[in-house]
């Protein structure tokens, strides 16, 4: 078994978590811990990818991080890096064409290749949008259409790339936050296209097929087609616009999100029989509703989602190229009866994101859920051999001589010096040091190619713990009094 640690963060508006977990020698994720921070939805300090209140940020994930260290130690090693994955609503793609044709046949080495997407980042840069991944799909050499043109000769070519991008510069706005705990970022990559990798098989990406991420703020689209990503693209709506929708029932944000997940239906032809639903109000006031009421505002803010969902999968091209249909993921994908509306409003077919093939058993379910498989796919993709811990250092005493022993005149002092802090005494860095620095020369490729970017940071002072309480259950229904 591959003893590396791994870990990923996940910056999220409705929650900010990290997971830890090892590679096992079949490939599959044994996950060890897994924690979480959950944000009120009018409290996040996360809205659409950017971090808009560094100081809760920082003194969540120092929390989190601290929690996973308690596991960590245990095995005398200490948390130093992590994966971090990035998203928001400005996140787009396009694809983009490059000829080039050459006097003679030449061979298309990594130079010639890198060259070619070079070629195709300098069209997108004239936009003034920041480049995030540059993706290849196919290539044409001398009019034959190749998968792989490593190595191979011509004197034309044509190549595809998708270049996703954004307006944004996410990673500058998450890293003050991150800096200020003693964590380096590992590598960083757009959440959505390392969870569609994790949730989707290698069938669905060949045949085609589309994941859709209902998150808290954002709708997250990736469209598969013959092994290639085709489309990514965010939708400016999530789940906590579901919320805001019901807080018209004269209910505050928190009732509203607990409606929604105990009794909200996404479809209003799935509710069977509608139950009464009794909300209690300090004294003796309470506002009495029914599932029917509250299933047309939830359609009614699914279905805008989802036109703007079918609108991006139509401009990927590949709409009615999807053989394999939709995956469903995030925590939005736990609404009742949304696989029925996502069939209904797409004709195709629908199934929510499960992992068991990918994951060890005997994880705790709870790890395992669809609102972790952004976490999950970080984990997934990351590069095998890098270690996101570090063997922690403990200080050693200088043994007493034999002569200090032997001799009552002579008096021994000892050392409290460790070998490492003489070392870097001596113009050496301590094997802390090495190791961070080491972190941030590696050239992070994992399974998804060159996606994961190193982005390694000094650790600066962390802020004071803090963390949101859950919410009290207020809810009760007509047949739970009975």
């Amino acid at each position: 078994m591959n003893k590396n640690i791994i870990i990923a963060l996940d910056l999220g508006s409705s929650k900010i978590s990290a997971m830890m977990a090892q590679r096992t020698e079949d490939g599959k994720l044994e996950i060890l811990n897994c924690q979480t921070i959950h944000h009120k939805p009018k409290d996040t300090p996360i809205r659409n990818g950017v971090v808009n209140n560094k100081s809760i940020v920082t003194s969540n994930i120092q929390e989190i991080i601290s929690r996973l260290r308690n596991h960590v130690l245990l095995t005398g090693r200490n948390i130093t890096s992590a994966y971090i994955g990035i998203g928001g609503r400005t996140l787009t793609s396009k694809v983009f064409c490059v000829e080039k044709e050459y006097e003679q046949d030449t061979e298309l080495d990594e130079q010639e290749l890198r060259n070619l997407e070079q070629m195709a980042k300098d069209q997108m840069e004239q936009r003034g949008n920041i480049i995030y991944e540059v993706i290849p799909q196919e290539f044409n050499l001398d009019d034959v259409e190749i998968v792989n043109p490593e190595g191979c000769t011509a004197r034309k070519v044509k190549a595809r790339f998708l270049i996703v991008s954004s307006k944004i510069a996410f990673e500058e706005r998450i890293t003050p936050a991150t800096s200020r705990v003693p964590l380096a970022q590992q590598g960083c990559v757009i959440s959505a296209i390392a969870e569609a990798n994790f949730v989707m098989t290698d069938h669905e990406k060949e045949m085609g097929c589309a994941m859709i991420n209902f998150g808290a703020e954002t709708t997250s689209i990736v469209v598969y087609k013959n092994g290639f990503i085709r489309h990514v693209a965010v939708v400016p709506f999530g789940s906590n616009s579901i919320s805001e929708d019901l807080t018209t029932l004269r209910l505050t944000s928190n009732q509203a999100e607990e409606m929604k997940r105990k009794f909200g239906y996404a479809m209003v032809d799935c509710v069977q029989k509608s139950k009464k639903i009794t909300i209690q109000l300090p004294g003796q006031t309470s506002i009495e509703t029914n599932q029917i009421e509250v299933a047309k505002i939830i359609q009614a803010r699914i279905d805008e989602i989802m036109d703007q969902v079918c609108k991006e999968i139509d401009e990927s091209g590949f709409f009615s190229d999807l053989s394999d249909g939709i995956v469903i993921t995030g925590g939005g994908s736990q609404l009742h009866s949304i696989e029925q509306f996502v069939a209904f409003k797409t004709g195709m077919t629908v199934r929510k994101a499960d992992f068991p093939e990918l994951v060890q058993p005997n994880v705790d379910p709870q790890w395992i859920r669809p609102e972790n498989s952004v976490l999950l796919g970080l984990l997934y993709n990351a590069e095998t051999e890098d270690d996101c811990t570090t063997p922690k250092i403990i200080p050693q005493e200088v043994p007493e001589s034999p002569k200090a022993k032997d001799d009552p005149g002579v008096t021994q002092i000892a050392s409290h010096t460790s070998s490492t802090e003489t070392d870097s005494s001596n113009g050496h860095h301590s094997e802390q040091e090495k190791t961070n620095t080491d972190n941030s020369g590696r050239k992070g490729k994992g399974r998804l190619g060159n996606l994961f970017q190193k982005a390694s940071k000094k650790a600066g002072a962390f802020a004071e713990e803090f963390f949101f309480q859950d919410t009290d259950d207020h809810f009760t229904d007509d047949q739970k009094n009975k």
